[in-house]
């Protein structure tokens, strides 16, 4: 796949550049979370290639999801003065796209007013390629427009995964939102070996059989999603689960597939906060013949003890699976930050800015914002 790289673009000094980055920062205790961390650190070498040549650069990129409105505590601006202090110069950003309502709809009118006085435009933005919006999508029809360097450097190292095809494959989902990732986990039950379900997600699953979750995320859609995948035999979901129960946390086991109907997994005013130690056990032996491994969604809420403690042995386990040979790829903005704060990215083939992005990318799914920026052959 041979993309429009900032390389072969038409920079000079004084050329007009709006860049595209993801700016969908998150914070920790007063602090730019790890992961946010990451993704603003990726976009300094496209940055720091345009300011060189001397190019005028503006920036741009969403935060949350304002639906269309100004919030204040959405501003891009603990961006922008993070990666002035990274390059030790001021930068022109532009507010927040999804504070216009235009943004999430594609419009080629918002396109075109976040083009105006622009000469080219260069995305380097992965984690949003899955998306058809304005200033990813639409503003590649108004201006000659090109990969930035981590955008490349992602679709690179995808590809060559997904190329390589990695047999026997094993994939680990989170996320609250199972639904969303239907169709990405029909095209991965095809060839799959495992399809481990962790997480929020897993309350799914745990609803559908019949079980009560308490006071647990879980979703209506995500329900009626999840009976649907349980017909499949590669999809495995936790034999245990840590619940939260007052000031304490306790261990349950849950019962064979005949007797989960009705049981009680927790009470009303608890919730499941992370995966157990003994589906952890099961991960690991159902994982040493994986060649292939793609994990996208915490098991539990790491970002509060003693739940983060899920999130610490998976990605241990991973790390471990990629030194001893295994084809280890991770995204989605709560996975990196428990990598990273686990301190086990080493071993990791692969660490993506995006999470629901790479999954599309790894799929195989049509993905339209990185079509835009192929370049042309002969």
């Amino acid at each position: 796949m041979k993309l429009n790289s900032l390389a072969s673009a038409p920079i000079q000094k004084g050329t007009r550049v709006l860049v595209r980055i993801d700016s969908d920062i998150d914070f920790v205790r007063g602090k730019i979370a790890p992961e946010s961390a990451y993704r603003l650190d990726c976009a300094v070498p496209t940055l720091k290639f345009l300011l060189k040549n001397k190019a005028v650069v503006t920036v741009m990129g969403h935060r949350g999801r304002p639906a269309g409105k100004k919030v204040a505590a959405l501003s891009l601006a603990p961006a922008q003065k993070y990666l002035e202090g990274k390059l030790k110069m001021k930068l022109s950003f532009l507010p927040n796209t999804r504070f216009d309502a235009r943004e999430e709809k594609n419009d080629i009118g918002y396109a075109r007013e976040l083009a105006e006085d622009q000469d080219i435009f260069i995305n380097d933005s992965f984690a949003t390629a899955h998306r058809k919006h304005a200033s990813t999508h639409a503003i590649t029809r108004v201006l000659p427009s090109y990969a930035g360097l981590q955008f490349v450097k992602e679709v690179e190292e995808l590809e060559a995964i997904r190329d390589a095809s990695p047999q026997p494959l094993s994939l680990i989902i989170g996320g609250s939102k199972i639904e969303t990732k239907i169709p990405l986990i029909n095209q991965f039950t095809k060839y799959a070996q495992h399809i481990f379900i962790v997480g929020a997600a897993a309350n799914a699953f745990f609803a559908a059989r019949g079980m009560k979750i308490g006071s647990s995320v879980v979703l209506p859609a995500s329900i009626r999603a999840a009976k649907k995948l349980l017909l499949q035999k590669n999809i495995i979901i936790p034999v245990d689960v840590i619940v939260q129960s007052g000031k304490k946390s306790r261990a349950v086991a849950l019962p064979d597939e005949s007797n989960q109907k009705r049981f009680e997994i927790c009470s009303g005013r608890e919730m499941i906060l992370d995966i157990g130690p003994a589906s952890l056990v099961c991960m690991s032996e159902m994982l040493a013949s994986a060649r292939g491994i793609i994990w996208n969604g915490p098991p539990g809420k790491f970002e509060q003890q003693p739940f983060h403690l899920g999130t610490v042995r998976v990605a241990r386990m991973l790390a471990h699976a990629g030194r001893s040979g295994a084809t280890v790829v991770a995204g989605g903005g709560e996975t990196v930050t428990g990598i990273l704060q686990s301190k086990m990215s080493n071993g990791y083939t692969h660490i993506s800015t995006g999470g629901g992005a790479m999954l599309e990318f790894l799929s195989g799914a049509r993905m339209p914002v990185i079509e835009a920026l192929l370049a042309k052959t002969e």
